[in-house]
């Protein structure tokens, strides 16, 4: 997150869980090593970047870009969004990530709208 007070919040509220880590970071320009994760989990980044007033498909498109250089090939970005597939799914076209993706949609429960998982895979 970009919010010191947010990651401090998360940070203190997951102590107990072993091994993660918070960082503060702009998630269209990350301090990661290329190729450093296998798996990359978004609970509404994407969904955020993509409603962001002015350019949002530039932005999003940036964060896909970055999200495409930290994985390592054959890597998964599991997605999970509201966002149904014909507003998401031009997002990973026009990024021009290396990604194949697929989608599916979860079903709605608690009286929520249904939420969709795009599972991109890094090309080798």
């Amino acid at each position: 997150d970009t919010s010191e007070v947010v990651v401090e919040q998360m940070a203190a509220r997951n102590r107990e869980r072993q091994g993660m880590e918070w960082h503060v970071m702009d998630a269209t320009r990350t301090r990661f090593d290329d190729a450093r994760f296998g798996l990359v989990i978004d609970k509404g980044v994407l969904d955020t970047f993509s409603c962001s007033v002015g350019n949002s498909s530039v932005v999003a498109s940036a964060y896909l870009q970055e999200m495409a250089r930290v994985l390592r090939p054959g890597g998964v970005l599991l997605c999970i969004s509201f966002g149904e597939p014909r507003l998401r799914m031009p997002l990973f076209e026009w990024s021009r990530a290396p990604f194949e993706v697929i989608f599916l949609e979860l079903e709605a429960s608690l009286g929520m709208d249904a939420n969709f998982a795009y599972v991109a895979t890094k090309s080798p």
